[in-house]
Protein backbone atom coordinates (compact mmCIF):
# COMPACT_ATOMS: atom_id res chain seq x y z
CA UNK A 1 0.00 0.00 0.00
CA UNK A 2 0.96 3.33 -0.82
CA UNK A 3 1.25 6.28 1.78
CA UNK A 4 -1.80 8.01 -0.07
CA UNK A 5 -4.02 4.86 0.15
CA UNK A 6 -2.92 5.17 3.88
CA UNK A 7 -3.93 8.27 4.05
CA UNK A 8 -7.39 7.76 2.52
CA UNK A 9 -7.92 4.43 5.14
CA UNK A 10 -7.45 6.90 7.95
CA UNK A 11 -9.66 9.43 6.41
CA UNK A 12 -12.96 7.33 5.98
CA UNK A 13 -13.31 6.18 9.60
CA UNK A 14 -12.79 9.42 11.08
CA UNK A 15 -15.35 11.39 8.85
CA UNK A 16 -17.68 8.55 9.66
CA UNK A 17 -16.98 9.67 13.26
CA UNK A 18 -17.30 13.34 12.35
CA UNK A 19 -20.20 13.11 10.76
CA UNK A 20 -21.70 10.78 13.09
CA UNK A 21 -20.63 13.29 15.79
CA UNK A 22 -23.08 16.03 13.55
CA UNK A 23 -25.41 13.95 13.36
CA UNK A 24 -25.66 13.90 17.09
CA UNK A 25 -25.25 16.91 17.73
CA UNK A 26 -27.88 18.39 14.87
CA UNK A 27 -30.62 16.49 16.64
CA UNK A 28 -30.13 17.21 19.78
CA UNK A 29 -30.97 20.73 19.10
CA UNK A 30 -34.71 19.69 17.61
CA UNK A 31 -37.75 20.92 19.59
CA UNK A 32 -38.40 16.49 19.11
CA UNK A 33 -41.84 15.94 17.91
CA UNK A 34 -43.37 19.44 18.68
CA UNK A 35 -44.46 21.25 15.65
CA UNK A 36 -42.62 24.69 14.67
CA UNK A 37 -45.40 27.62 14.99
CA UNK A 38 -45.59 29.80 12.18
CA UNK A 39 -43.55 32.79 12.15
CA UNK A 40 -45.70 35.93 13.47
CA UNK A 41 -45.68 39.31 11.17
CA UNK A 42 -43.36 40.97 13.62
CA UNK A 43 -41.09 38.01 13.32
CA UNK A 44 -40.63 37.93 9.44
CA UNK A 45 -41.37 41.78 8.53
CA UNK A 46 -41.28 44.92 10.69
CA UNK A 47 -39.54 44.73 13.88
CA UNK A 48 -40.57 48.11 16.23
CA UNK A 49 -39.92 48.12 20.18
CA UNK A 50 -40.09 50.97 22.69
CA UNK A 51 -37.78 51.65 25.65
CA UNK A 52 -41.03 52.43 27.91
CA UNK A 53 -44.69 52.37 27.53
CA UNK A 54 -45.86 54.72 30.42
CA UNK A 55 -44.10 57.36 31.33
CA UNK A 56 -44.70 59.45 35.02
CA UNK A 57 -43.56 63.45 35.08
CA UNK A 58 -44.38 66.36 37.80
CA UNK A 59 -46.43 69.05 37.03
CA UNK A 60 -43.05 71.28 36.22
CA UNK A 61 -41.70 71.40 32.68
CA UNK A 62 -40.21 68.57 32.51
CA UNK A 63 -38.10 66.17 29.59
CA UNK A 64 -37.80 62.39 29.21
CA UNK A 65 -36.22 60.38 26.14
CA UNK A 66 -37.96 57.30 24.55
CA UNK A 67 -35.19 54.66 22.56
CA UNK A 68 -36.73 53.23 19.32
CA UNK A 69 -35.64 49.90 17.99
CA UNK A 70 -36.97 49.60 14.38
CA UNK A 71 -36.05 47.91 11.15
CA UNK A 72 -37.92 50.32 9.05
CA UNK A 73 -38.63 53.91 9.03
CA UNK A 74 -40.88 55.07 12.49
CA UNK A 75 -43.71 58.20 12.57
CA UNK A 76 -44.39 59.56 15.66
CA UNK A 77 -47.63 61.13 16.20
CA UNK A 78 -48.73 62.70 20.06
CA UNK A 79 -52.39 63.18 21.12
CA UNK A 80 -51.83 66.35 23.53
CA UNK A 81 -49.96 70.38 23.03
CA UNK A 82 -48.40 70.34 26.17
CA UNK A 83 -46.19 67.28 24.97
CA UNK A 84 -43.64 67.70 22.07
CA UNK A 85 -41.41 65.87 20.30
CA UNK A 86 -38.08 68.18 20.42
CA UNK A 87 -35.44 65.71 19.11
CA UNK A 88 -34.56 62.42 17.49
CA UNK A 89 -31.47 61.28 16.83
CA UNK A 90 -30.52 57.66 15.54
CA UNK A 91 -34.32 56.18 17.41
CA UNK A 92 -33.52 58.34 20.39
CA UNK A 93 -36.12 60.26 20.88
CA UNK A 94 -36.84 63.16 23.34
CA UNK A 95 -39.86 64.49 24.60
CA UNK A 96 -40.78 68.03 26.20
CA UNK A 97 -43.65 68.23 28.78
CA UNK A 98 -45.02 72.01 29.58
CA UNK A 99 -45.84 72.77 33.05
CA UNK A 100 -48.75 71.67 33.99
CA UNK A 101 -50.86 74.69 36.13
CA UNK A 102 -54.11 73.35 36.73
CA UNK A 103 -54.86 70.94 39.95
CA UNK A 104 -55.48 67.74 38.43
CA UNK A 105 -53.52 65.64 36.63
CA UNK A 106 -53.33 64.72 32.68
CA UNK A 107 -52.81 62.05 30.01
CA UNK A 108 -51.52 62.14 26.71
CA UNK A 109 -50.49 59.01 24.15
CA UNK A 110 -47.17 58.95 21.96
CA UNK A 111 -48.54 56.41 19.11
CA UNK A 112 -45.22 54.99 17.39
CA UNK A 113 -45.53 53.17 13.96
CA UNK A 114 -43.42 51.31 11.57
CA UNK A 115 -44.99 49.57 8.65
CA UNK A 116 -47.57 46.97 10.54
CA UNK A 117 -46.55 47.65 13.96
CA UNK A 118 -47.60 50.54 16.57
CA UNK A 119 -46.31 50.87 19.98
CA UNK A 120 -48.36 53.48 22.42
CA UNK A 121 -46.77 54.91 25.07
CA UNK A 122 -48.72 57.10 27.67
CA UNK A 123 -47.75 59.70 29.41
CA UNK A 124 -49.32 61.19 32.21
CA UNK A 125 -48.51 64.63 34.25
CA UNK A 126 -49.26 65.28 37.43
CA UNK A 127 -50.90 68.47 38.55
CA UNK A 128 -49.69 71.35 40.12
CA UNK A 129 -50.20 72.14 43.81
CA UNK A 130 -49.43 75.42 45.77
CA UNK A 131 -48.98 76.11 49.58
CA UNK A 132 -51.08 78.58 50.88
CA UNK A 133 -49.88 80.73 53.57
CA UNK A 134 -50.77 77.99 56.72
CA UNK A 135 -48.60 75.21 54.78
CA UNK A 136 -51.48 73.50 54.01
CA UNK A 137 -51.50 72.51 50.25
CA UNK A 138 -54.62 73.74 48.07
CA UNK A 139 -54.86 70.34 45.92
CA UNK A 140 -58.39 68.71 46.19
CA UNK A 141 -58.17 65.65 48.86
CA UNK A 142 -59.38 62.71 47.67
CA UNK A 143 -60.79 59.82 49.59
CA UNK A 144 -58.51 56.54 49.70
Amino acid sequence: MSKQEDSIGLLRPLTALCLSILTLLLSSCSGGDDELEPLSSTQSGTRLSVSVTEVSANATADEFTVIVVANTDYSVSITADWLTLTGDSNGTLTFTVAANEASTARTATITITSGDQTQAITVTQAGHTTMTDDGVSDMPIEKW
